[in-house]
């Protein structure tokens, strides 16, 4: 079990906003992403350049033009300062809230600035960038129907008290399991009746997980899927929910860093899924990332999940679940002979609806021969040989059950299977059992 993740502080906002143009020494990140590396180098900045936090420009860096980013002003000026070459990109990649959260995720996972860079950034289409896109758009409004999905709910309190203001807040949410899409479109609904965006983060692309198709199908045009897609598909969506184009952006890992402006509320869909870990340098868990996202930007961040991850239960965070129990029990039980645990009998006892899972088919192994008292083997390939539907067939070759020496097809079992439950359990219980 891990602690909370260390707390990013707020950035000051002021004149190194992502649309204002900077002069003079700033800090540069180089696109060299070793850990010797990892520290910003002072350049001139030329005010013709017209660059700011988090343009991509070009720098001399030891005899060779590289890429890199802008950090912002410094006051650390050394004694000599070569110039930056030229803006590389007319887009700002990121803003100082932006910068915080990528500074954050390299010292929370030990990895250089440059690499988080590199991975909280589309791939550059050149072909989509400088162009004219429509300036930040009211939030619409139209589609924005609550519903009485959380009557059934304790602590829902919290959620009218996260998203009708601004400040960060942590909440767990423990839907039913069929509530998990309906639970995802209400609090999404909430938040833009408040006046500001979300970004909903899911475990996988492929399938289309039901919440990303409950919010597109709720919120229309006005909600982006960032579901892998071509280099340009992808290019092309981040610069558009940069610019406001979207009220709602669902996506998968890498969606946690899409700027989106007015951010109100980060939603993680399933924050248990082994999917929400980077396989890749850095590291990261998008449980965290969230999380520290929320208290640099000022956000409520919810945790949605039917079984919450030990690292979740650990931070301790107010709930939100259903009053009563809605979904069934799930035991798993020290096995008795052949499965028969009591504590199951007793529940197939007390059952009027069950489901109880045998991972053997048929109703038993062939043990040895009755008529020479060989080991069961079968004739054709010397393969386990299994009873199932009263027949005795080789599970590798499926040939009628022969002994390997005598040719017999009387064999000794070595009971258990599916069959074998089906007999005992209807025997418990006057409900049918199949």
């Amino acid at each position: 079990m891990t602690s909370a993740p260390p707390s990013p502080e707020r950035p000051a906002l002021g004149h190194d906003d992502v649309r204002s143009s900077l002069s003079g020494p700033v800090s540069v990140c180089v696109d060299r992403p070793v850990l010797s590396l990892d520290r910003p180098f002072t350049y001139e900045l030329p005010g013709a350049l017209d660059a700011g936090v988090g343009s991509l420009v070009q720098v001399p860096f030891h005899g060779r033009a590289v890429k890199g980013w802008v950090l912002g002003t410094t006051d650390d000026v050394p004694a000599r300062m070569l110039a930056i070459k030229k803006v590389v990109s007319p887009e700002r990649w990121f803003d100082v809230d932006g910068l915080a959260l990528a500074r954050w995720v390299g010292q929370r996972y030990v990895a250089p600035l440059a690499t988080v860079l590199g991975r909280a950034t589309p791939p550059r289409i050149a072909s989509e960038e400088g162009k004219e896109r429509p300036p930040y758009g009211s939030i619409d409004r139209s589609r924005v129907v609550t519903g009485d999905v959380f009557s059934g709910y304790r602590g829902t309190g919290l959620l009218e008290h996260a998203l009708a203001s601004p400040g960060f807040r942590a909440i767990l949410v423990r839907p039913a399991p069929e509530d998990e899409a309906t639970i995802a479109v209400d609090l999404v609904a909430r938040c833009l009746a408040s006046g500001r965006r979300a970004v909903v983060i899911v475990p996988e692309a492929t399938p289309v997980p039901g919440v990303a198709r409950a919010l597109r199908e709720a919120f229309g045009d006005r909600c982006a899927l960032v579901l892998g897609g071509s280099t340009r598909l992808r290019c092309r969506t981040w610069l558009d929910a940069q610019a406001g184009r979207f009220d709602v952006v669902v996506g998968t890992r890498p969606a946690v860093f899409t700027p989106v402006p007015e951010v109100g509320m980060i939603l993680v869909s399933r924050e248990s899924h082994p999917a929400l870990r980077e396989d890749r340098a850095p590291y990261y868990n998008v449980r965290d990332v969230a999380l520290a996202r929320g208290r640099i930007q000022g956000c409520a961040v919810f945790l949605s999940a039917i079984c919450p991850s030990s690292e979740t239960a650990g931070l301790d965070l107010p709930q939100v679940e259903p009053s009563s129990r809605r979904w069934v029990p799930v035991e798993i039980v020290k096995p008795g002979p052949e499965g028969r645990a009591p504590r199951l009998v007793r529940a197939l006892k007390e059952a009027r609806r069950a489901f109880v899972f045998s991972p053997l088919p048929g109703a038993g192994i062939a043990a040895v021969c009755r008529a020479c008292g060989s080991p069961a083997a079968c004739a054709a390939c010397g393969g386990l040989l299994r009873s199932e539907e009263g027949a005795v067939r080789c599970i590798v070759c499926e040939a009628p059950g022969r002994c390997r020496v005598c040719g017999a097809a009387d064999f000794g079992l070595r009971r258990g299977g599916r069959e074998r439950v089906e007999a005992w359990a209807g025997r418990l219980t006057s409900t049918p059992v199949h």
